[in-house]
């Protein structure tokens, strides 16, 4: 009997949870963000995960890393201040479903991953998306720009924006991608 009222309990709260999150824009996704390890400091990072609690109703974020002092509302994975304990933490966050995504900073990625950020523009504080903020999605440099702007684009595009302007930030390979994002644009892709 225990466990039926154990089943129907969890089912319970996956419903209200389901119905919460669908005033919210869609169900609650839990995302991992290492606390150390960046240019950033800790408290700069949980200050993020607190405004992403309070603008985005279907982010729970769950900080990774030794406990911060003031932000006691967030949810901790706590470990002591390394980066391999927190890589690992986070690691085994994903394996296990703790979270769903995670936010790391200075990351050891594979080769063929690359992070697009998503940041306020510091004179307008209009909002940007810079491909390619962590990782590497190819060894040429050339290939990689041509990729990032691509992800860039898809990023821009399933955030809702039609048709997103790219800027091109390298000068090494900037006109070998800028031909290719024109041939592109030629053959009718919406860059």
């Amino acid at each position: 009997m225990t466990d039926i009222k154990k089943l129907v309990g969890e089912s319970l709260a996956e419903i209200i949870e389901a119905a919460k999150s669908t005033k919210n824009g869609g169900p609650r996704v839990k995302v991992g963000l290492m606390a150390s390890g960046g240019e950033l400091g800790c408290e700069e990072l949980a200050q993020g995960a607190r405004l992403a609690l309070e603008t985005r109703g279907n982010v729970q974020t769950v900080m990774i890393g030794p406990r911060i002092a003031g932000f006691e509302e967030l949810d901790w994975i706590e470990t002591p201040d390394s980066d391999a304990d927190i890589a690992s933490a986070l690691e085994a966050a994903l394996k296990d479903g703790r979270i769903a995504a995670a936010v790391a900073l200075h990351y050891p990625f594979p080769l063929g991953v690359t992070t697009i950020g998503r940041v306020l523009t510091p004179a307008k504080g209009r909002a940007m998306l810079i491909a390619a903020t962590t990782g590497t999605s190819s060894a040429n440099r050339g290939e990689a720009m041509l990729r990032n702007a691509l992800y860039g684009i898809a990023a821009a595009k399933a955030l809702g924006i039609k048709d997103p302007t790219v800027g091109i930030l390298n000068v090494d390979t900037a006109q070998p991608v800028f031909r290719a994002l024109s041939r592109m644009a030629e053959r009718g892709y919406g860059v």
